[in-house]
């Protein structure tokens, strides 16, 4: 049933599933109450700002050796063909020489 009609043929369902899917975003955003005295209502859940505030650790050799380690032998090569196997072999290389800007000493 959509819009009090009952639907019985594969077109007006579908037709009416796509109305819906298509609409439910804007509808749901349009039964979000209004708030007085705020600039964006949508944002009162945000009450300062935090924009310098993502600090990321810097990894370790002994890390990525870990991750390379984690990779399993039976996936599949990346874009670039290299096999697993052989990043296995030259995971401390790979670690320290490749990565030097991004890798704290352990």
């Amino acid at each position: 049933m959509y819009n009090n009609t009952i639907l019985n043929n594969s077109v007006s369902i579908a037709d009416a599933f796509n109305i819906f899917f298509s609409n439910i975003g804007q509808n749901l955003a349009n039964n979000i109450p209004v708030q007085e005295n705020c600039s964006n209502p949508r944002m009162t859940f945000l009450e300062h700002s935090i924009q310098s505030s993502i600090y990321l650790f810097p990894v370790t050799s002994t890390e990525i050796e870990n991750e390379i380690d984690q990779i399993k032998p039976t996936k599949a090569v990346g874009p670039f063909s290299i096999p697993i196997a052989l990043l296995k072999m030259l995971k401390s290389y790979l670690a320290c020489s490749i990565f030097p800007p991004a890798v704290s000493s352990n």
